[in-house]
């Protein structure tokens, strides 16, 4: 088996745990990869191997990540072309995503054995054409936002071309069920079971006039379109990892993507585990 470490070199304690990762899967009789981009920031065991990024996640069985959510979402990206199972070590504050605390790095012991759970997690695709075409993948969730603190925005929501919002105030969250505890719940979006096929649909403070937070079959096509004038600067982003203005009145389509990323987890629940231990502080 092959485990490509990808820690997050901004913060050192992610480093310091990477270390010690890497010493139990090499006692495991792992082959442990690095990014060879990242060396000269990390300070791993003389036996890792190091390739280059994209290189690594070809060569490797399981990506593991070492900092938070925001480590998982950027990796997500090169799993989703590769479709290499994904772990997240947290060491930072909530990380929904990650499964393995900095001091449960024994349960790296199950992944030699295969005694762990692989989630094809649903991904949301973002495409708008006109003067400014975008194309976009989130895991989490897919944001129509104001650029201006001062100013809000006004958005139309259609589903299946049927109008089902109409709003002005902050943006809108368009969420997976895996993104359902990020963003879209900080919204006041529900938390959706993230076995399900769905898209959330939030608004972000809404000015006057307010529609609950909507989820739709995951076959369904919504369209956000841009209605308060040229004047207005919406932009979209994307997992939160890219951002781009939108053209006024240019719908933006927001449908599942045929791609899927694989999370590890080691129980059935794991997903409501993490909720029930992280947001109750336990």
């Amino acid at each position: 088996m092959t485990v490509f470490l990808v820690p997050n070199i901004a913060k050192p304690k992610a480093l310091h745990v990477s270390a010690l990762a890497a010493q139990i899967l090499f006692a495991d009789g792992v082959t442990v990869l690095a990014s060879s981009e990242t060396q000269p920031q990390t300070t791993l065991p003389g036996y890792v191997q190091y390739l280059p990024a994209e290189q690594a996640y070809q060569a490797c069985d399981i990506v593991v990540t070492i900092g938070g959510d925001g480590t998982m979402l950027h990796a997500a990206r090169h799993t989703l072309r590769w479709q290499k199972p994904m772990l997240g070590i947290n060491v930072g504050r909530l990380g929904f995503l990650t499964v393995v605390e900095k001091d449960e790095l024994n349960k790296l012991n199950r992944l030699l054995k295969q005694d762990y759970i692989v989630e094809h997690r649903t991904v949301l695709q973002a495409k708008s054409g006109g003067a400014k075409p975008f194309y976009g993948l989130g895991l989490n969730d897919i944001v129509l936002f104001k650029k201006a603190a001062e100013n809000t925005i006004e958005l139309d929501i259609y589903c299946d071309e049927i109008k089902v919002s109409g709003f002005r105030g902050d943006g809108v969250v368009f969420s997976t069920p895996t993104g359902s505890t990020a963003y879209s719940m900080s919204a006041g979006g529900p938390i959706v079971d993230a076995s399900l096929q769905a898209t959330i649909v939030t608004q972000i403070c809404a000015h006057i006039v307010h529609t609950p937070p909507m989820v739709f079959a995951g076959s369904r096509t919504l369209r956000a379109v841009p209605k308060g004038g040229p004047d207005e600067k919406i932009f979209i982003t994307c997992d939160g990892l890219e951002s781009q203005e939108l053209c006024w009145n240019e719908p933006v389509y927001i449908t599942q993507a045929t791609q899927t990323v694989p999370l590890i987890q080691f129980e059935d629940a794991g997903q409501l585990e993490s909720i029930d231990k992280k947001l109750k502080g336990r």
